[in-house]
């Protein structure tokens, strides 16, 4: 994903918001980011390995620098200017003794992405998964405990009271949703491509958000809607692809047609739009 999104940041969606946005420095992570993006480009088509439990490359951020006009609800335009910092952990390091340090990153971050693998939820997607070659090991941690440790760590980092929430706002992710394309009717709102416009579109932002909601439900995952809904006091739900089309996850390449990211911009687009960066475009 994020592979895919700090390119997508630097083309799609600095036109679509005409706005400029550049790397900063040049961080081991955000050269593997690169590189990575450079061999996609020129067709080499192998899989960027999945977050590991124990990163070598990612301790450091890629840093990115924004710079656009935003419209309030009056329409009176204002310049605006940003830094994102990206950082990549494993939700897995935050239920371990060394979690101190991915911890104090979580505590300063203005947002937060959690991508959910979607077979790791229930017995058929894990069939699923297997039967496309997947490493049963890929998803062996439950969506809920990924999410637990990071509620855990957040709530006692911020030394919060039981009945408080998380104020911290949450995009939460099913990632590789084109290896569901199948089971997905052709006119739901994930299947359609993401907005055009200057703007975070927030009425298709909610149409996605219930259509995802109703499919963990369908896929077991009621208790990640509870957990959300008791401990956070804003999240988003999304659903979306990096790649386009479904990978050869056995040989670890990408398909065919190329990279065509689909939707992956809009869990960015929404934390933007929570922090005032973004024009909102009401129903």
């Amino acid at each position: 994903m994020l592979t895919v999104l700090s390119g997508e940041l630097q083309t799609t969606l600095a036109r679509r918001l005409d706005a400029v946005i550049d790397p900063i420095g040049d961080s081991p992570f955000l050269l593997t980011l690169k590189k990575k993006r450079q061999e996609f480009d020129a067709g080499e088509a192998s899989l960027p390995s999945q977050t590991s439990t124990n990163p070598a490359d990612t301790r450091h951020p890629a840093v990115f620098s924004l710079s656009s006009k935003v419209k309030n609800s009056y329409g009176v335009e204002r310049e605006v200017a940003t830094v994102f910092s990206f950082l990549d952990t494993a939700g897995e390091n935050l239920g371990g003794a060394d979690r101190a340090r991915d911890v104090q990153y979580l505590a300063a971050a203005s947002g937060l992405v959690l991508l959910l693998n979607p077979f790791a939820f229930n017995k058929e997607n894990q069939v699923r998964g297997q039967q496309r070659g997947l490493d049963p090991r890929d998803f062996a941690t439950e969506p809920i405990a990924v999410l637990r440790n990071i509620t855990e760590a957040l709530r006692e980092h911020e030394h919060l009271k039981p009945k408080k929430k998380i104020r911290k706002p949450i995009a939460v992710v099913l990632g590789m949703i084109d290896a569901f394309f199948d089971e997905i009717e052709p006119d739901s709102p994930i299947m359609q491509p993401s907005p055009t416009g200057r703007y975070y579109d927030e009425q298709d932002g909610k149409v996605v958000h219930d259509y995802v909601a109703a499919l963990i439900a369908k896929w077991g995952g009621d208790n990640i809607l509870r957990h959300l809904d008791q401990y956070y006091e804003t999240y988003r739900l999304f659903a979306i692809s990096a790649l386009g089309a479904q990978p050869n996850y056995s040989t670890k390449t990408t398909s065919s047609r190329g990279i065509q990211p689909h939707r992956v911009s809009e869990p960015l687009l929404w934390l933007m739009a929570c922090r005032g960066l973004v024009t909102v475009k009401k129903a």
